[in-house]
């Protein structure tokens, strides 16, 4: 505890000595720290993310290029991001990677808006890129340890992030559609680099368990670390596989602009109750029982999507995607956190990220461009098939992915917050 409380003095004095206006911040519990992490980070994000590729192709990018350009992203989740984390494990530096990563998207989103060119267009993308794949699984890590250390339900901090995402795209979708979208870039660039500081309140962890090394091949020795990681590459594979189209498929539907922004709110927002109820679902069906509903919700609803044929049939079935990703993505980073021992909180979160979002995007989604090209929207039922091969991997896992006293599915992260990782 000593270490403990030695990282932490020194954070929050760090914090209130270059940043005092910040002490309002240290003032409040960590439930608001996080919750306050999530609203803001997810809320600038949604301001910018989903109108990225559109600005690029009206700034004269061949749509193949920018279809290059959108891989860039998975890739440093799958070749950078892990090493970096695991480099921030050893050396228990997790939150001031996290603030320079935040910092490093505020200044390359802000070259997007100066750039000129085609080049400098592309290396201002590739910079947001690799600091984006360095966030999602820091954040990720920092806070599910801090949920866990203080007996918090991380699904109840992560839902802030769904509602400021939903909100945001849909009054950014209308101001962009007025004024341009330029404009999103110097807004959300600025934003950033003033929340950027907001994270230095959060703890960082254990310095002595965060010094030892870890090796890729003990993943091999821990069964339910293996199950976990295979239901988020399954899920991935899912995700993959289809969600590159979900506007393009509502496009051919008749949808129109304002009904494909409503199509991401609506599901954004279909994820906060099962975010918000993710910790009284384990405790009463266990980590397995959980994933299992998630991915079963996952299922139906993209098996509706492979049935309408009307836009307004694919927003009401879209409720159903958002409330199996908020169940299944809260609980794999809950059980990832409460298998991983303290030096191995952002490596496995970031491997996690890397299997959901990394290497499945890589490889499925060249695959369902190739079938939405053929069969349209029966596609999903690819990603149905997928999702209920992982909540079948899930049950079949449950003996090592659920804890034995299922009265409190997050005591096993502040029990193993504490060990030391084994050999």
């Amino acid at each position: 505890m000593e270490a403990e409380g030695s990282v932490n003095r020194l954070t929050r004095h760090h914090t209130l000595r270059i940043f005092p206006w910040l002490g309002w911040l240290t003032r409040y519990s960590p439930h608001i720290w996080g919750s306050w992490y999530y609203l803001g980070f997810w809320g600038i994000v949604g301001a910018y993310i989903g109108f990225l590729n559109v600005y690029l192709v009206g700034a004269g990018f061949p749509a193949s290029l920018v279809g290059l350009m959108s891989a860039l992203s998975p890739l440093m989740m799958l070749v950078f991001a892990p090493f970096v984390a695991a480099w921030a494990d050893r050396h228990a530096r997790r939150v001031p990677l996290l603030g320079w990563a935040l910092v490093a998207m505020g200044i390359a989103l802000l070259a997007l808006f100066f750039a000129k060119g085609l080049v400098a267009l592309s290396v201002a993308y590739f910079a947001l890129a690799t600091a984006y794949s360095l966030v999602l699984p820091l954040g990720d890590g920092l806070i599910a340890r801090l949920a866990a250390h203080h007996g918090l339900e991380y699904g109840r901090m992560r839902l802030w992030g769904s509602l400021s995402f939903a909100l945001v795209s849909v009054g950014g979708g209308w101001l962009w559609d007025r004024i341009g979208y330029a404009p999103m870039f110097p807004l959300a660039g600025l934003l950033l680099l003033l929340f950027a500081p907001c994270v230095l309140v959060l703890e960082e962890g254990h310095t002595t368990a965060a010094r030892e090394r870890f090796r890729l091949q003990s993943l091999w020795r821990d069964r339910g670390l293996l199950i976990i990681l295979l239901v988020s590459l399954l899920v991935g594979l899912g995700l993959g596989l289809t969600d590159p189209f979900l506007g393009l498929s509502l496009k051919r539907l008749g949808g129109d602009a304002f009904q494909i922004g409503l199509l991401f709110a609506v599901m954004a927002l279909a994820e906060l109750p099962t975010m918000r109820l993710e910790h009284t679902l384990a405790r009463r069906l266990g980590n397995s029982g959980a994933l299992l509903l998630g991915c079963g919700l996952f299922t139906l609803g993209y098996g509706l999507f492979a049935l309408v044929r009307r836009p307004e049939a694919m927003i009401l079935a879209s409720v159903f995607v958002g409330l199996g990703f908020g169940l299944v993505f809260v609980a794999t980073v809950r059980v990832v956190d409460t298998l991983a021992s303290a030096g191995r909180v952002s490596t496995l979160q970031s491997v996690r990220n890397a299997l959901t979002f990394g290497i499945t995007p890589l490889l499925a989604s060249p695959l369902g461009g190739l079938v939405f090209e053929h069969v349209g929207q029966w596609v999903y039922a690819l990603t149905a098939g997928c999702m209920a091969l992982a909540g079948w991997t899930a049950w079949a896992g449950r003996g090592s992915l659920d804890p034995r006293d299922q009265s409190a599915p997050s005591e096993p992260l502040t029990a193993r917050a504490l060990e030391s990782p084994k050999p």
